[in-house]
């Protein structure tokens, strides 16, 4: 039912909000495979046919057929391109809070380094998981408010249409878009 409803029209920004809600609330239960799959590699995502006759299937394949052919207009990065917002600011911004209410200025030279591993780690990793679990077990009421920022965040790429996508090559378990390694390389190889 969920697949059905968003697949319904991928471009409509209430179908988004729901598809960044129970994505990550898959991600949660480890099952967030299932809607990438669905969204990011068959022809639920969005699918084009190149000039060659080439089928290109998801939101990946969308993203990749723009790389091969930058005259194509697509709306490409649709399912993938709200994982910059999540991991480049979200995130960050939930550690730099969390950081802020530590009490005294003794607990916080005490947490320091590891606030700045946690920042490097969603940056640099594009993995907002460990953070969502640590969400979960300090504040459920706060993950509920993410989870509306996440979904949010894909109202935004639906209505901004076009953004960076990510190359997944069909291994989803290594899939982690969004992170700045991912941004340098689509700013340095622009289309």
């Amino acid at each position: 039912l969920f697949f059905e409803f968003v697949a319904d029209d991928i471009y409509e920004v209430g179908h988004m909000f729901f598809y960044g809600i129970v994505e990550r609330v898959f991600a949660i239960l480890n099952l967030d495979e299932i809607p990438k799959s669905v969204f990011w590699l068959s022809e639920a995502g969005g699918s084009v046919l190149d000039a060659n006759g080439v089928a290109y299937l998801g939101d990946s394949g969308l993203w990749s057929a723009f790389m091969v052919d930058a005259s194509l207009v697509l709306k490409t990065g649709h399912f993938m391109g709200a994982y910059y917002i999540i991991n480049l600011s979200i995130i960050p911004a939930f550690i730099l809070a969390y950081y802020r209410l530590m009490g005294k200025r003794k607990s916080k030279s005490k947490y320091t380094m590891f606030i700045i591993i946690a920042l490097l780690v969603s940056i640099v990793s594009g993995n907002p998981l460990p953070i969502e679990i640590l969400m979960i077990i300090l504040s459920p009421l706060l993950y509920i408010f993410y989870l509306v920022l996440v979904g949010s965040a894909f109202v935004i790429v639906s209505i901004l249409g076009s953004l960076p996508g990510y190359s997944v090559n069909g291994a989803l378990f290594t899939a982690m878009p969004g992170s700045i390694i991912d941004l340098i390389w689509n700013m340095q190889n622009p289309t």
